[in-house]
């Protein structure tokens, strides 16, 4: 056994596949290509000595081995994550990558004028931004800030609450040409609906159509709100869409206001060992002062201060 020169990216892989079951998933996760996650996890079952996967139809399990290395592989790389952080943290230079996640309506319809702003306040810091619904693990350094529209919080996360994202129902004038406006009092009776599918049945306005449009005939279920823009866009159907970003598009009519109730707050969040980095606390303020100040905007009461901004 040779355990002197282990690599970072051994633990790594061999991580991403205990967990996954697959190393192509793995090697997905990483970005790297199938043949060096093979070669990097080779390399680790020879220092540790032992096979720590059982392979069956490229599914891979973990063996006793596996099973005992799991949690120290674990207790390292979370150590590295945090020593990364700490490190982070004490630089006094606003320059470098920070990896901002959100959902795919924010990263489409309202982050990219807001990054170029920031851009132009800090042209040394480079914003990597990522699109994901599902919400990512700070802790694992997966991302260093999250813009998440959400109703509770979960994990080790800091942060504050900039406004609240409020939806209404939406159709193309060619839909309403066609069907009318839709009523709740039957819910939704005769109409074509456009709906969340169950990876967002959490969210306040899923749970109002569910309620309220139980009558219409559902046509197609979509994990996206962006693509449910396009879809009810297109003359579909009926779609709950979030206001900032039906509100600026001239082929969306709403139909319905929502209730304030059917919101979702939009958090500023991050890991609380990086919340001191000088580069990540200054896209944490820029973020939240920005979203703070177009709070009218997301609650669909008002035109977007950051979208007409010419400074």
């Amino acid at each position: 056994m040779n355990l002197s020169r282990i690599h970072l990216s051994d633990i790594q892989v061999f991580l991403a596949v205990a967990q996954s079951g697959s190393l192509v998933t793995a090697s997905q996760k990483l970005a790297i290509n199938h043949s060096t996650a093979f070669r990097w996890l080779k390399r680790f079952e020879g220092q540790i000595g032992h096979l720590l996967f059982n392979r069956s139809d490229n599914h891979y399990v973990l063996s006793e081995a596996g099973h005992v290395i799991f949690p120290v592989a674990e207790n390292i790389a979370s150590g590295i994550t945090s020593l990364t952080m700490v490190a982070d943290s004490l630089g006094d230079h606003l320059a470098g990558a920070v990896n901002v996640t959100s959902a795919d309506a924010m990263v489409l319809g309202y982050l990219p004028r807001a990054v170029k702003l920031f851009h132009e306040y800090h042209p040394k810091i480079t914003i990597h931004l990522s699109s994901d619904n599902n919400f990512v693990n700070l802790s694992k350094r997966e991302a260093d800030i999250a813009i998440r529209p959400t109703h509770s919080l979960t994990g080790n996360m800091v942060g504050r609450k900039a406004a609240s994202m409020l939806f209404g129902l939406y159709a193309s004038q060619e839909y309403i040409d066609s069907y009318g406006i839709p009523n709740i009092d039957n819910k939704g009776k005769g109409h074509l609906l456009c709906d969340y599918d169950a990876s967002l049945s959490h969210l306040y306005a899923a749970q109002w159509v569910k309620e309220n449009m139980s009558n219409a005939r559902i046509v197609t279920k979509l994990a996206s709100t962006v693509s449910l823009t396009q879809f009810a866009k297109s003359g579909m159907g009926i779609a709950a869409i979030p206001c900032f970003l039906a509100d600026v598009d001239a082929k969306l009519v709403k139909v319905v206001e929502f209730d304030e109730w059917v919101a979702s707050d939009i958090w500023i969040l991050t890991h609380p060992e990086l919340r001191h980095s000088p580069k990540i606390r200054a896209v944490l303020d820029f973020m939240f002062d920005t979203i703070r100040k177009d709070e009218g905007f997301f609650a669909g009461k008002q035109e977007s201060y950051i979208l007409n901004s010419r400074s």
